[in-house]
């Protein structure tokens, strides 16, 4: 390969362990996140609370930890709504979990919704939550665009570290990080984010001037130009011939 473009940094350290005297040639380009125009997420944090999640319904979205960490709020006392947007092969045994879990009048499954539809979710929400995990196969996430969607609303996000999500979601800065497959740890980070309205949005606020600075179309697609001019000696700013 003439250069290996990862979309987020820390695929680069990793791939860097098996490239040997070509780890200069893996770069890191963000995915660019579409500029459409967005309103602010509405966060009230007022009972129930609106938490929201998204994604495929697999393993590696850890939304049966989602759920196990939303019966630990329910046990303290928090009142909540969580809605599921998605869908997936593991649907069913997460509806069982949720009538496990005893948690049928708190749960909503969403199904799947075109990005049009997620700009009112993601506005009438009070957090996000993402329950990434690591899989044993070592299938993983690796920067969920839901998240940056979830920022650029200006929307606190709760999320475990996995992969690239520790680049934008700075634990204590622009949102609450945990480690994977701990629904005790999950369930702590969302209190602590329902617990103090202006904090929250302070953060939120960070997060959103994070993803608007780095995930803009034109960043992202200006490196992907230059690599290509790069690798074929195109010295102007139009594509060879």
């Amino acid at each position: 390969a003439v250069f290996v473009r990862s979309e987020n940094r820390t695929n680069v350290e990793y791939l860097s362990q098996y490239a040997g005297d070509c780890r200069d040639r893996i770069h890191p380009v963000y995915n660019p996140l579409p500029m459409t125009v967005r309103e602010n997420a509405t966060v009230s944090m007022k009972a129930p609370i609106r938490m929201l999640a998204a994604g495929r319904f697999v393993g590696k979205k850890g939304f049966d930890l989602l759920l196990k960490a939303a019966a630990i709020l329910g046990r303290r006392g928090v009142e909540f709504r969580l809605t599921l947007v998605g869908d997936g092969p593991l649907r069913h045994s997460l509806e069982w979990e949720v009538d496990r879990l005893g948690l049928p009048d708190h749960v909503i499954f969403e199904g799947f919704l075109s990005y049009d539809q997620m700009d009112r979710r993601f506005r009438e929400s009070d957090l996000f939550v993402m329950s990434s995990v690591v899989m044993p196969n070592g299938d993983r996430d690796g920067l969920p665009t839901v998240i940056l969607e979830a920022m650029a609303h200006c929307l606190p996000v709760v999320a475990t570290d996995v992969c690239g999500i520790k680049e934008v979601v700075i634990s204590g800065v622009t949102g609450w990080l945990v480690p994977p497959g701990d629904p005790e740890a999950l369930a702590g980070a969302v209190l602590d984010a329902v617990s103090d309205r202006n904090r929250a949005l302070a953060m939120a606020r960070k997060g959103q001037a994070l993803v608007l600075e780095n995930f803009a179309p034109a960043g992202p697609l200006r490196a992907m130009a230059d690599l290509f001019r790069a690798a074929t000696g195109c010295a102007t700013n139009y594509p060879c011939a």
